[in-house]
């Protein structure tokens, strides 16, 4: 049964003079209970314009957010409320998401406070366990977000997620501002305790390494739009969208040795490639581009950078097709399984 699934969901930001940019375009996912789902693509995408929608710290255009059966979307008052003790998020950037006026012991306790989770000792201690569990000590609790690095604090920012036992957390790019070696630590800790606490967890990255890693289902998004879904290792040996190979080729080896990632991560991602940008091929080479979310691509929003595009690419838009059992496709391309 999914907790989570997300219909049709749209939005869009005005920028003056009449304009408006779709920044995500009729978006369809689902996400079970206590299942690791990963959302993947290139900065501007969209993946976290989404994950803000689906938490109500933006407005949607339209579409679907359900909950456990309840429309997120719709929520008012106390059941809006109620939705956000069950659902939390881990930002991007650790520093951002902390109050640098207040120790990092009452950033924590005041989701505590909010939520009337018990009496004030057991805030406390609370705390402190808080802390421990994410690999602290008690004694950091005093202390003030600039006194801690940047591992450091985005343990701070999961032990304020986890604080009111949630449902679901959507982790916005978690690691991609720390250091490789960070990143790895910080990637073993949230996949031990969604094991251990059984949350659902929607991950969103550009790395697909990690998110093979940490996901058992993958969206691959592409301006606003969601190309291609299915289990990560079908996605990942069988790439069925041009844009998710491309995202799997992207970034070359430097003088053939692969940058590796240490502990457990490293012993699932091995080999593996990712991209924060794609290129596409002209004259037989790789170019480098920016994607554009120019509402004036007619057809598939991917043809101007597909080497495989071809007239009803730039003429008509496809619709999602089943390539494989459990994976969905949108190209003109990709043999209907049906």
């Amino acid at each position: 049964m999914s907790l989570l699934e997300i219909n049709n969901l749209r939005v869009s930001f005005h920028l003056g003079h009449g304009r408006k940019l779709q920044a995500v375009r009729n978006v369809s996912l689902e996400i079970g209970r206590g299942e690791s789902v990963g959302l993947v693509g290139e900065s501007g995408c969209g993946k976290s314009t989404l994950a803000s929608a689906v938490m109500r710290l933006i407005p949607a255009d339209g579409g679907v957010v359900s909950y456990a059966g309840d429309n997120v979307l719709a929520m008012r008052g106390r059941k809006l409320f109620d939705f956000r003790k069950k659902a939390q998020m881990v930002f991007q950037d650790p520093y951002g998401s902390l109050n640098a006026r207040i120790s990092v012991g009452s950033a924590i306790r005041e989701c505590l406070d909010v939520h009337g989770i018990g009496a004030a000792a057991e805030r406390r201690e609370r705390v402190v366990d808080l802390l421990n569990t994410v690999g602290l000590d008690a004694a950091h609790a005093g202390r003030y977000p600039h006194e801690f690095s940047g591992g450091q604090r985005q343990r701070i920012g999961i032990a304020r997620s986890l604080a009111v036992n949630p449902e679901f957390i959507v982790a916005d790019e978690p690691v991609s501002a720390l250091d490789v070696s960070i990143q790895a630590q910080i990637l073993n800790l949230l996949k031990d305790l969604q094991e251990q606490k059984h949350f659902s967890i929607l991950f969103i990255a550009h790395d697909l390494a990690v998110v093979r890693y940490m996901c058992s289902r993958i969206y691959v998004m592409y301006l606003g739009e969601i190309v291609e879904s299915g289990g990560a290792e079908d996605v990942f040996t069988r790439p069925a969208h041009p844009y998710t190979r491309a995202l799997l080729e992207a970034v070359p080896d430097i003088d053939g040795v692969r940058r590796r990632r240490p502990d457990r991560f490293m012993e699932h991602v091995d080999g593996e490639r990712s991209a924060s940008s794609v290129r596409s091929i002209e004259n037989g080479k790789w170019k480098m581009e920016n994607s554009s979310p120019s509402p004036s691509v007619s057809g598939c929003p991917f043809h101007p950078r597909c080497s495989q595009a071809v007239e009803i690419c730039r003429s008509q838009k496809p619709e999602m097709i089943k390539a494989a059992a459990g994976h969905l496709c949108r190209c003109h391309f990709v043999e209907n399984y049906g």
